[in-house]
C-alpha cells in the first residue's frame, strides 16, 4: 500500500472512530458569505469567510469560542462625486481582505445560541479611482480595528450549525477615498469535530 493510500484511509477512519466514541466536539471549521454593510455596502463586493474555532466549556449553557477568521470582499465598482471636482463623477473600484481573531461568548441551549464577541481585525483595503478627466490613481491602506460582534447560531445537531454574525469595524486610518467603517454581516455554517 502506498503512503498516500494509507494517509487517505487514516483521514477517513480517524474522524469516524472519534465520532463513534461520542467525544465532545471542540474544534470547528467555518465557511460563510460576507455581505458588506454600512459605509462599504454597495462599494465592496459580496465575499467569503473561512475560519477555525476552538470551543470551551461546551456542555454548559454558557459556551466560549476562540475564532480565527480570514475574509475577502472582492472588487466592486461604484460611481461617486469626483474628489477634486464634485460637479463631475469618478469611478472607484475597491476590494478588502481581513484577518480577525476574536472571542465569542455564546449563551443559550443545545439548539440556539446567541453570539456576543469581541476581537481584533487586521484589514487591507485597496482602491483604484478613475477621474472624469481620465486620470487614474491607485492607493491602499492597512489598519487594525477592535471589532464587537453580535449574532445567532442555530445548531442542526452537535456537528453542524448555521450562524449569522454582524461585525462592527471602525478603521483607524485617515485617507481620502477610504471607507471609515468596514461593517459586515457573515452568514455561514460551522462544522464541528
Amino acid at each position: 500500500m502506498h503512503l498516500k493510500h494509507l494517509a487517505a484511509v487514516c483521514a477517513l477512519t480517524v474522524p469516524l472512530s472519534l465520532a463513534a466514541q461520542d467525544l465532545p466536539s471542540r474544534v470547528g471549521l467555518q465557511v460563510g458569505v460576507v455581505m458588506p454593510q454600512g459605509d462599504v455596502q454597495g462599494k465592496l463586493g459580496q465575499g467569503y469567510a473561512l475560519g477555525l474555532s476552538i470551543h470551551f466549556n461546551r456542555e454548559a449553557t454558557h459556551e466560549g469560542r476562540l475564532r480565527i477568521e480570514q475574509s475577502q470582499m472582492p472588487e466592486k465598482s461604484s460611481i461617486e462625486p469626483d474628489t477634486y471636482n464634485p460637479a463631475f463623477f469618478q469611478e472607484v473600484k475597491r476590494s478588502a481582505h481581513t484577518l480577525a481573531v476574536g472571542y465569542d461568548w455564546m449563551p443559550g441551549n443545545e439548539r440556539v445560541r446567541a453570539i456576543l464577541g469581541l476581537g481584533g481585525m487586521f484589514w487591507y483595503q485597496e482602491w483604484k479611482v478613475t477621474h472624469f478627466s481620465g486620470a487614474t490613481t491607485r492607493d491602499d491602506a492597512v489598519g487594525f480595528a477592535m471589532v464587537p460582534t453580535l449574532g445567532l447560531q442555530v445548531r442542526f445537531n452537535r456537528y453542524v450549525g448555521l450562524e449569522a454574525r454582524y461585525a462592527l469595524a471602525h478603521n483607524n486610518v485617515d485617507k481620502q477615498d477610504l471607507n471609515k467603517q468596514m461593517n459586515h454581516l457573515v452568514v455561514g455554517l460551522e462544522f464541528r469535530f
